[in-house]
């Protein structure tokens, strides 16, 4: 099966199908039931017209705050996902991977920050080197995970943060994988 557009990823995502993830909400009033404590993540699922990219805004406090400011640029309401804010302070390697008939593909940041703007000096690297890269900064399981998703998306993008502790909802994982896409 084909991941073509990010709806479709964040699907497979919200049910666990990428494995490890942060407590994540796939509407505003179903974060504002939940009464969480501290900063979240707003993504946006649909097409932006915003020069630069999709709608989104990291250590958001003040959600509908946001998806108003959205929605007046020409966002739809309903196409908003909230996570909670991940540890960048945390972070070992983030990136993206991908293995198709070159083999293992790897850009990647050591940087601590937003992967958009680390990945604005990323690295790249093939092969084996690719695949010992990871393998050094992640859990066994979160690595284990990585080449599962290999297998089952092939040609797909495996994009991922990579933590010095465990995190998430998955037991004994260091990696959060936020997409695995072919768009």
């Amino acid at each position: 099966m084909d991941i073509l557009t990010k709806k479709e990823s964040f699907i497979l995502f919200e049910k666990g199908l990428f494995g490890n993830k942060l407590k994540t909400w796939s509407s505003v009033n179903d974060y504002n039931e939940s009464k969480h404590v501290g900063s979240v993540t707003v993504r946006y699922l649909g097409k932006s017209n915003v020069l630069g990219g999709a709608y989104c805004k990291y250590n958001v406090t003040d959600v509908d705050s946001v998806i108003n400011e959205f929605a007046k640029l020409g966002a739809d309401r309903n196409l908003f996902i909230i996570n909670e804010s991940a540890p960048d302070d945390n972070l070992l390697i983030q990136g993206e991977i991908t293995h198709d008939y070159n083999g293992y593909q790897l850009f990647y940041s050591l940087e601590k920050g937003k992967m958009r703007d680390c990945l604005k000096n990323g690295i790249s690297v093939t092969g084996l080197q690719a695949k010992i890269i990871i393998q050094h900064y992640m859990f066994p399981n979160s690595f284990n995970d990585i080449i599962e998703l290999i297998e089952l998306y092939p040609n797909h993008v495996i994009e991922f943060s990579t933590y010095n502790h465990a995190i998430g909802d998955c037991h004994n994982r260091n990696t959060v994988i936020w997409e695995v896409r072919k768009y």
